[in-house]
């Protein structure tokens, strides 16, 4: 989480840049974006479906709290399905 949460910095840091090949650095962009990705798309079935899978319960949690410390919600979600989303998880049985 941190990594995404500080990624827009961190790969234009010397460190970094010092440390790795701007193809590496590239790969690295490409994986943190597609994890991102998939995060969302789960939650958006979710709440599409308004229901959490039985299987997928712990891996719509640790999205919520991803995007939620990354601060990427109102890149994805409006307010309203913020709401519905967190309802959807509140009533999981």
């Amino acid at each position: 989480m941190s990594v995404r949460k500080d990624w827009n910095r961190l790969k234009n840091s010397k460190l970094l840049r010092n440390r790795l090949s701007p193809e590496n650095i590239e790969q690295l962009d490409k994986i943190v974006k597609q994890d991102e990705l998939k995060r969302v798309e789960l939650l958006k079935k979710c709440l599409a479906k308004k229901n959490i899978p039985q299987t997928q319960y712990l891996k719509f949690g640790d999205s919520m709290g991803y995007l939620g410390y990354c601060e990427l919600f109102e890149e994805y979600f409006n307010q309203t399905e913020y709401d519905e989303l967190y309802e959807v998880w509140r009533n999981f049985e």
